[in-house]
């Protein structure tokens, strides 16, 4: 028996799983883990062998390994590597264990992280319970949780966790130092109760919540770390019964019962009593506090909610749950200024002022309703009639025959409704502005821009005016008028401030709609700031639809500026929030799910990306059918996932199949179908057919450019690929041209270091090397360009590993373009076509440089694996599957 790979808390994950797997396959699944993992996957297989003759000795096996561990950890990790992350220094140390600042070493991209090291674990039973403890973790992601990278083992077997690094203090050190005043104090614990309370939603309890387990950073923002490592401690500890800290654990917990929310309620009573200080002598806060820390569980409150809404009715002044409801509470919170020593009838005086005030205040109240329920009556009934009129006109005995279809009958009503004999302008102005959003449903903008206008022609003023500038604002953002449409929303937001509602919903959704234009126009920053502001604004509305709006276009901001593990943190967060209020199926939910599934693209997360894109299209075939937009944008995107996984006719297909849509839907091709045949071309280009791929490509820039200009960013996507497909045709020159343009409206539009800019420098020197044959061009590429791009997008990005497969086949040095190609290997695992590919192109590299054994015939092997499916794909005139057949048959 060897000794544990160092991977212990996989190997552990994988031998739990693999139990309950039958014979077959168990074989088919090792087979597959030893295809890149054969040392693992023989040290899997011999555990599982064991195991079912003599459990006893799997688990000395282990014991041994963890003395091992505990042994090397008593030394120090300092320098050693924990999968791709490397320990560097000692920063904390405790019960649990160390935790050692670390650093992201396999050049994926740069990152700093914070790894601890968790004591015990000395068998088999108890490192299962950690792993699949590590994936219940792993689901929070919160703005005031301290996010689970990654977990396993260091090289000794010791098990760690990865975490987010926080650069701040404790809460308590961080109160004290800045002296900060109780609504301070009130407001982070606010923020650790409602991380707290969306762990507890995932059914994750923390267990030990005290002042070193919150830290706080320069902004004051909270975070709340260390989540369920107690409970993997007691994993490791059954005879301890539970590792918490005295003073701050529920009486039920240090008697050793069962720990549920109620625990974590009483320690963050315990935690704000901590903070207070001698502020608790105040009533209010000492019954929170109180309530919180109840002896009785039942007595707490519910949730980590209410006891931070408790705390937000403090900081306004309002009475608190705590309290009670008394009557006279509530009067001495309205009077709390005044002395309590008032008399009894002054109270009494005070409080029928008070009834006579309310009293008046409803009369007024109940007057403004009846005058504004008579407007909205005639509104209402007039706009019935128009209506009413409108759908008449189809009725054949009025249409003489005709057959009117829908978009007929609203033609029909749009030009009716300029001089129908309406008594409120204001009612014309609101179907007008009705008729417009319809128009932009349906995909007519021109006509939708015309109706909105309209509209606000009749609308000068008011808050029905700032709902149709932001419709505006959307519309002329289409048409590429990004300055007008940015004056829109601006204009927007100014109504809601007049009005003085700048945290209401209106306000909110105009700084939404700020931040599209300051998208287009690469005021990124600016963009942040006002998603920022209506994130914030967004916590204190009813509506968690709203707050998950924002959530959603910061996570799209994210992606555009590759901050990926940001955005998808942002996106699930939105995600979750939508499903808890508007149900899965909702066409909102499933805005937020296609979102994640564009940044998963971008990324090359194969698992996750199949998942999600299948999950999105069976959505919108559920909510919208099979004859709408939303559909057939579904189908683009699962036809992207399809393309990279190498299913390129299936890719074709189902392109196609989104073009048809848009056809039958639109009188005129729409951006969508632009995107399509992007989609589309990148298919037919895979499969060698060229020619068709040429045309759909010059189709989709024609569309782009024409509603856009030549200087839109997807447009000079689709021309890059353009140059590209000259490249792969062997039309150097051609494509050295096109190369070039775009890199220099790249340059102008985004930017010298954008990494759409590095993209067509790096295609422009291969290009170059393409047609001169010198090795020295690509350099530059090898040494600085690729790992900027390998940074900002990941090893594993669609757009990097096929840069790579260029690469390998356009470098006139073999022998660098194979080691190239052997040492980023792994990174194009899933990508079909391209797997194929850079195998056919590792036996021509290592014919070029007459490598002769094993390596050949091993390129050869893999090959021959991949080619059913990569032939299959394959045009019968595609140039690449004569050389596939030919390495195939061994022959030049």
């Amino acid at each position: 028996m060897t000794a544990l790979p160092s991977a212990q808390l996989d190997l552990a994950c994988d031998f739990e799983r693999l139990q309950a797997v039958d014979g077959a396959a168990r074989a088919r699944e090792l087979a597959a883990i030893a295809v890149h993992h054969p040392d693992y996957a023989a040290e899997l297989a011999s555990l599982l062998d064991i195991e079912t003759s003599d459990a006893a000795r799997v688990d000395a096996v282990l014991a041994s390994a963890h003395a091992d561990a505990a042994q090397a950890l008593a030394t120090s990790p300092t320098g050693r590597r924990v999968g791709p992350w490397r320990v560097l220094e000692e920063i904390g140390a405790g019960g649990m264990g160390s935790v050692h600042l670390g650093e992201r070493a396999d050049g994926a991209y740069e990152a700093t992280v914070a790894i601890k090291f968790l004591r015990g674990f000395p068998d088999r039973e108890s490192l299962a319970r950690f792993a699949r403890e590590r994936q219940l973790l792993a689901r929070l992601h919160h703005p005031h949780i301290a996010t689970l990278l990654d977990g396993g083992s260091s090289e000794d077997g010791q098990p760690c966790l990865v975490m987010t690094l926080i650069d701040g203090a404790p809460i308590d050190q961080y109160c004290r130092t800045r002296a900060l005043k109780t609504a301070q104090r009130l407001a982070l614990v606010e923020q650790v109760c409602e991380g707290v309370d969306y762990a507890h939603q995932q059914l994750v309890v923390h267990r030990d919540l005290k002042p070193g387990n919150v830290l706080v950073d320069a902004a004051g923002h909270a975070y709340v770390t260390d989540f369920g490592i107690a409970k993997l401690l007691d994993a490791a500890h059954d005879e301890t019964r539970g590792a918490y800290t005295p003073g701050y654990a529920s009486p039920e917990q240090r008697a050793g019962k069962t720990v549920g929310i109620p625990s974590d309620i009483y320690s963050l009573g315990r935690l704000l009593d901590a903070l207070l200080g001698i502020a608790k002598r105040d009533h209010d806060l000492t019954a929170i506090v109180r309530c919180a820390t109840h002896e009785e569980p039942t007595r707490r409150y519910r949730t980590a909610l209410e006891l931070q809404q408790d705390l937000r009715r403090y900081r306004e002044r309002k009475p608190v749950a705590a309290r009670g409801d008394s009557l006279g509470y509530r009067l001495g919170k309205l009077v709390q200024r005044h002395p309590f020593t008032v008399s009894a009838a002054l109270v009494a005086v005070m409080a029928l002022a008070t009834f006579g005030v309310q009293l008046k205040s409803e009369r007024d109240r109940a007057q403004a309703a009846e005058t504004q329920a008579h407007e909205r009556a005639v509104l209402a009934e007039q706009t019935t009639r128009f209506l009413v009129d409108l759908f008449r006109n189809a009725d054949p005995a009025q249409a003489q025959g005709a057959q009117l279809s829908a978009k007929a009958i609203l033609d029909r009503g749009y030009a009716d409704l300029q001089t129908a004999p309406l008594d409120d302008e204001r009612a014309r102005a609101l179907l007008f502005g009705t008729l417009g959003e319809i128009y932009q449903t349906i995909g007519e903008p021109h006509a939708a821009l015309d109706g909105i206008e309209r509209a606000l022609a009749l609308l000068p003023s008011g808050l029905e005016r700032a709902a149709l500038l932001e419709r505006r604002s959307l519309l002329r953002l289409g048409f590429n008028q990004h300055e007008d449409a940015l004056a829109d929303a601006d204009a927007a937001l100014a109504l809601y401030l007049e009005a003085g509602l700048p945290d209401s919903e209106g306000a909110v959704r105009a700084q939404i709609a700020r931040s599209k234009p300051l998208q287009s126009l690469l005021r990124f920053d600016d963009a942040r700031t006002a998603l920022e502001t209506a994130l914030a604004a967004s916590k204190g509305l009813p509506n968690p639809s709203l707050r998950a709006e924002a959530l959603t276009f910061l996570g799209v901001l994210e992606t555009r500026t590759l901050n990926f593990p940001q955005a998808e943190l942002r996106l699930n967060e939105a995600l979750a929030l939508k499903r808890s209020a508007l149900g899965p199926d909702h066409p909102a939910t499933l805005d937020v799910l296609q979102a994640l599934a564009n940044l998963l693209s971008r990324q090359g997360k194969f698992v996750q990306w199949d998942r999600t894109t299948q999950a999105l299209l069976e959505g919108r075939r559920r909510v919208h059918g099979e004859n709408a937009s939303p559909y057939g944008q579904a189908q683009m995107i699962r036809a992207a996932y399809l393309l990279h996984a190498g299913r390129l006719r299936e890719s074709e297909v189902m392109s196609r199949q989104a073009i048809a849509l848009f056809a039958r839907l639109h009188a005129n091709p729409t951006l969508e179908d632009s995107l399509a045949r992007l989609h589309l071309a990148l298919a037919l280009e895979d499969a060698g057919d060229f020619a068709a791929a040429a045309e759909a490509l010059d189709a989709s820039i024609a569309i782009r450019e024409k509603s856009r200009g030549p200087r839109d960013s997807f447009a000079l996507n689709a021309r890059h690929q353009r140059a590209q497909l000259r490249l792969v045709r062997g039309e150097f020159d051609a494509a050295a041209e096109q190369a070039e343009a775009v890199l220099e409206l790249r340059r102008e539009v985004l930017g010298a270091t954008h990494a759409d800019t590095l993209d067509s420098e790096v295609l422009t020197r291969i290009i170059r090397a393409a047609q001169t044959r010198d090795p020295r061009v690509l350099d530059d590429i090898y040494a600085k360009l690729m790992p900027t791009l390998v940074t900002a997008r990941g090893a594993t990005a669609p757009a990097i590993v096929r840069v790579r497969l260029l690469l390998a086949e356009y470098d006139p040095d073999p022998a660098r373009a194979l080691a190239q190609l052997i040492q980023h290997r792994a990174d194009a695992a899933g990508y079909g076509f391209v797997e194929g590919m850079l195998a056919l192109i590792e036996i021509e590299c290592l014919r070029k440089n007459d490598a002769a054994g094993a390596e050949p015939a091993r390129a050869q092997k893999h090959l021959r694996q991949l080619a059913p499916a990569v032939i299959v794909e394959q045009s019968p005139q595609s140039p690449r599957l004569f050389r596939i057949r030919a390495a195939l048959a061994g022959s030049n």
